[in-house]
């Protein structure tokens, strides 16, 4: 229900009516499929399909769409044991606004 809230409420945010979507693990793999039916979602990376959520996507390889309205990832996949470092986050790809 939370998936469908966020993508509801934030995908107007800018006419294009996109997402950026950074599928770490299972939880955001689910969020995409929610995601897909509110929006048209760019996929920034997929750290499934490229690292089997050993490590994350080199950032330099993430397709960021300036025009989405939102940027969606998820910080802690408990299933995987993927977890972010805020410290290291490139916190600079994501756009200001």
């Amino acid at each position: 229900m939370q998936y469908t809230s966020i993508v509801k409420n934030l995908a107007g945010l800018k006419p294009s009516r996109k997402a950026n979507l950074l599928v770490t693990g299972m939880w955001s793999n689910q969020n995409l499929a929610e995601m897909e039916k509110h929006c048209e979602v760019n996929v920034v990376a997929n750290n499934i399909t490229d690292n089997d959520c050993s490590k994350m996507v080199d950032p330099a390889k993430w397709n960021v769409d300036p025009e989405a309205s939102f940027f969606c990832l998820c910080t802690n996949e408990t299933v995987n044991g993927f977890e972010f470092n805020f410290d290291t986050f490139p916190w600079h790809l994501i756009p200001e606004d």
